[in-house]
């Protein structure tokens, strides 16, 4: 008689390990009993981390196998443990993407981990479902500015799309950005630029040249010209992702504003809604920086400041934030008002009084989450 072993049990007489350093536990957790640590921090980052989302999940996982004499039940074990571990790495991944969206990075890694291991015994090595899982620990290196272990995951990211001759454009996409990414940190701006490029024609060719998915690219380009000190060139580049995503978010706002009503529930996931806020607020900084350095007046400074406050309005409006539509809104309806020739007033009155009010214009307020450079995941 043979039995099916669980692919995550821990075979009799092994030393038990920690699960974020692999040295020798001692602790075990109270409720799954089948996890174990070498100390307490480890204990509580991981709980922290992933653990308390998926503990009854790795009860069941790694608990003892029944033995099993027909081939029909081993082949039923093996189908229901593998759909076991699919669900559980959807799940890690879903913890670490919105945790990563945060900049929460070091909190991210435990679910990554995690969810590669589950991937490694779903799939096998330089299978393409790993790579957003390596793209991912990539981005959470480089977050906590450990760039080694980032250029590590990134190769195994690189090898195994090689391996994989017509991988997607999407998946390509995300490759090349996060590599760019990783250069940029490095220093080496010409190489980033490349990646980044790559990123955007893949973006392109499979979203269209009016999608929101190539700007983070585009983003991404004009910070590395910004520090190349080549200023027009990225001052071009924000321009555009600019009126896209004004553009996109105008669309997206038009039902709402023709019909007078409000969204019901958020047009964004929350960490596409923190990623876009950053990269507006990115923008309008850098907007506002080259006006005062100029010492512009401001009744003759450009639409690009009440574009990108009428954006970010716009964007928060969608995600059902009345209090920051209302103070970014004022903010650009007072730009609109000194540059009426671009007849955004009555769009950002109507936006307003969606959320009741169009009082005096105020000063913007940084929403929860929107510190740090943005993350832009692909």
């Amino acid at each position: 008689m043979t039995s099916t072993i669980n692919p995550l049990a821990l075979p009799k007489g092994t030393r038990k390990l920690c699960e974020l350093c692999q040295k020798p536990a001692r602790l075990q957790c109270p409720q799954c009993r089948v996890t174990f640590y070498c100390d307490p921090d480890h204990q509580a980052a991981d709980w922290v981390g992933i653990h308390q989302e998926v503990c009854l999940h790795l009860a069941v996982m790694r608990g003892p196998c029944p033995p099993l004499a027909l081939q029909a039940d081993r082949d039923a074990h093996r189908a229901q443990t593998r759909l076991r571990l699919e669900e559980l790495q959807g799940v890690c991944r879903e913890v670490a993407r919105g945790k990563l969206g945060e900049g929460r990075h070091q909190e991210a890694l435990p679910a990554l981990q995690l969810a590669l291991a589950c991937g490694l015994e779903v799939f096998g090595p330089g299978a393409l479902p790993l790579v957003p899982l390596y793209l991912m620990l990539g981005r959470a290196y480089m977050g906590l500015g450990r760039l080694g272990r980032a250029r590590d995951y990134l190769s195994e990211a690189e090898w195994s799309v090689l391996q994989n001759p017509g991988c997607d454009r999407v998946l390509l996409h995300q490759l090349h950005r996060t590599l760019g990414c990783l250069h940029t940190s490095t220093g080496d701006l010409d190489t980033a630029l490349f990646h980044l490029a790559t990123d955007v024609y893949h973006a392109t060719e499979e979203f269209g040249l009016d999608s929101t998915v190539p700007c983070g690219g585009y983003f991404l380009m004009a910070e590395v010209f910004r520090r190349q000190e080549k200023k027009l060139v990225a001052r071009s580049l924000y321009s555009q992702v600019a009126s896209t995503w004004h553009a996109h978010l105008t669309k997206l706002c038009e039902p709402y504003i023709s019909s007078g009503s409000a969204p019901t529930q958020s047009a964004f996931d929350h960490t596409q809604l923190v990623e876009t806020d950053r990269m507006l607020r990115t923008m309008l900084a850098s907007e506002e920086e080259e006006e005062e350095a100029e010492e512009v007046p401001a009744t003759e400074r450009g639409h690009q400041g009440v574009l990108l406050c009428h954006s970010l309005a716009m964007l928060w409006f969608l995600a059902g934030d009345a209090q920051q539509v209302l103070e970014l809104g004022r903010v650009a309806l007072q730009g609109a008002r000194l540059a009426p020739d671009h007849g955004w007033a009555g769009s950002i009155q109507g936006l307003l009084r969606l959320v009741g009010s169009d009082p005096e214009p105020m000063q913007t307020q940084e929403p929860p989450g929107a510190h740090g450079p943005p993350d832009l995941a692909p």
